[in-house]
C-alpha cells in the first residue's frame, strides 16, 4: 500500500480503521447520539430522521481532533486543485450546519449533524491509542505504533 501524507489509513494503524470492530461501535454510538440530540433540540419536528449523516458527522469530529493539520485536497474545476488543512474544511462545514439552523423549514436534521460531530470529537479521546496524540500533525507517522517499521 502506498504511503499517503494527507490521510491516515490501515497501514498507518489509525485509531479507527474500517476493519476495526471499535469503528463500527463508534459509528453507531455517534449516529444514535446524533439522533437523540436532534430529537431533544427539535422536539416538534415532523421530519423523519433517517440516514447516516449524524454518524458520519461523528467520524468527521474524530478526524478533526486526531488530524487537524492533515491536507484535504479540494478540486475546484479542471485546473484548480489545492490543499487546505482539515481543521479549516471541517470547521467551515460545522459553521455551515449552525448557519443552516436558522434557514426556515428544511428536511435536513441540522442538529443531528452538529450533535454527531460534537459527540465524535468528545468520544475519540476515550478510544484513541495511547501513542496517538490528539490535535496532531496529520502525517501517518503520528499514528504509527512506537517501534513499528515504516
Amino acid at each position: 500500500m502506498e504511503h499517503r501524507d494527507s490521510a491516515p489509513g490501515p497501514e498507518g494503524q489509525a485509531p479507527l480503521t474500517p476493519s476495526d470492530n471499535v469503528t463500527g461501535a463508534f459509528y453507531l454510538v455517534c449516529g444514535a447520539a446524533a439522533g437523540l440530540i436532534n430529537s431533544v433540540a427539535d422536539p416538534d419536528s415532523t421530519t423523519p430522521v433517517i440516514g447516516a449523516s449524524g454518524a458520519i458527522s461523528g467520524m468527521l469530529g474524530a478526524y478533526i481532533v486526531l488530524y487537524p493539520k492533515a491536507n484535504v485536497v479540494i478540486w475546484a474545476g479542471a485546473w484548480f486543485v489545492f490543499r487546505v488543512p482539515a481543521w479549516a474544511v471541517l470547521g467551515l462545514w460545522f459553521l455551515l450546519q449552525i448557519v443552516n439552523l436558522g434557514g426556515g423549514e428544511s428536511n435536513v436534521a441540522w442538529w443531528a449533524h452538529i450533535g454527531g460531530m460534537v459527540v465524535g470529537m468528545a468520544l475519540i479521546g476515550l478510544l484513541e491509542y495511547r501513542h496517538v496524540g490528539l490535535f496532531g500533525s496529520g502525517h501517518l507517522d503520528q499514528t504509527r505504533p512506537p517501534g513499528a517499521a515504516r
